[in-house]
């Protein structure tokens, strides 16, 4: 029950970030949200959540050479 809380509380405040047009600070609240709603089986914050980032993956902070 606490992973679907915080899914839900996460999805929330990206959103809210989202609409103030602060992308890294919503897409670091929706990578919580992704995380929580994978454990507690949210799918509807997981679509939101996987679209978003999927979305703005050319807006990341992470260093893609630090995979290779």
């Amino acid at each position: 029950a606490e992973s679907a809380i915080l899914s839900t509380t996460f999805a929330y405040k990206a959103r809210c970030y989202k609409a103030l047009d602060k992308t890294n600070l919503a897409r670091t609240a929706f990578e919580s949200a992704l995380k929580f709603a994978m454990a507690s089986g949210n799918v509807d914050v997981c679509r939101e959540a996987e679209e978003f980032l999927a979305e703005t993956q050319s807006e990341s902070i992470v260093d893609d050479s630090a995979y290779l």
